[in-house]
């Protein structure tokens, strides 16, 4: 189901972001404020993360007051209802994470099935990192992105200037932009990687690893931070987190002889360089008919 997810602290938070909403509502059509519908929206929980929204469909998106749209993610696949994760056995008759269907959904059991599709390494690195992707992250990466979307010059001095913590913020903005849900590692032993990208499909999910490189948009790319992040690569694909691909996403406008080689010749490495991400800034936020598409896997490599 489209629609979006509003990031809050926790449970208790995003319950009473329901009930300021339901109340507004209330308010500006005149209807008398009953008891606000536990169920208006649902809390939903990352799967991945354990970070918790609440989640506002599309028919109700367009008539939610404006200072309720900010810190918000697109829905996808690995935000679930809380109701099938936590708490007591429940009677369901319609769409489960596990499918459409009716029958008794036990959410302990529906969370080991759901949690068993990644790696240990992979949940316990994310939900125990130093930095989420919270509300004032996104915010911070979405104001530097709309300040330099519509100047170049503006964009390539500030893009050189940028600290690099932000400048890993901002590639995970992009990346989100794009349809992925994305998730930040701890700042100081990083291990070779600063962001999580996954993107859910029908076949399982595709997971990504991102290391952002800001360098001087004049310079090239050499072969150490290539292969540095291929060296992780690997041993994240068979003793971590179980990556699919990896991603090197720089400031740099050229890529060296040998980041040049290994880039044609790994299929499952991609690397996004100062025009790429400039595109990316440029195109941010469009959406098609008023609604949101995410941009095509294949697309984003």
């Amino acid at each position: 189901m489209f629609g979006y997810v509003l990031l809050c602290e926790d449970t208790f938070k995003a319950t009473k972001l329901s009930r300021e909403i339901y109340v507004e509502n209330a308010v500006r059509n005149a209807i008398p404020i009953a008891p606000p519908p536990e169920k208006m929206f649902g809390v939903y929980e990352n799967i991945v993360s354990g970070e918790v929204g609440l989640h506002v469909p599309l028919k109700y998106w367009a008539k939610l007051p404006d200072r309720f749209r900010s810190s918000r993610v697109h829905k996808t696949p690995f935000w679930v209802n809380q109701e099938f994760i936590n708490g007591e056995p429940l009677f369901f008759i319609g769409n489960s994470p596990l499918g459409f269907g009716v029958g008794v959904n036990n959410p302990q059991e529906t969370r080991k099935i759901l949690e068993g599709n990644f790696a240990k390494p992979l949940l316990d690195e994310v939900r125990n990192s130093t930095r989420k992707y919270t509300i004032k992250v996104q915010e911070r990466a979405e104001r530097f992105i709309r300040e330099v979307s519509d100047d170049p010059v503006v964009r390539e001095k500030l893009l050189t200037q940028l600290d690099p913590i932000l400048f890993e913020e901002v590639v995970a903005e992009l990346l989100a932009s794009k349809g992925f849900d994305v998730f930040l590692t701890s700042r100081t032993r990083d291990k070779g990687k600063d962001i999580y990208a996954a993107w859910p499909t029908p076949d399982g999910t595709i997971l990504m690893m991102v290391e952002c490189k800001r360098l001087q948009p004049n310079s090239a790319l050499d072969a150490i931070n290539v292969r540095a992040l291929l060296g992780q690569f690997m041993f994240e694909q068979t003793y971590g987190s179980r990556v699919s691909c990896a991603m090197l996403a720089t400031t740099a406008r050229r890529l060296g002889a040998v980041a040049c080689e290994y880039s044609e010749k790994v299929e499952d490495l991609t690397i996004k360089t100062y025009d790429d991400l400039s595109s990316w800034i440029s195109s941010y936020g469009r959406s098609r008919d008023g609604l949101w598409v995410p941009t095509l896997f294949k697309d984003v490599l």
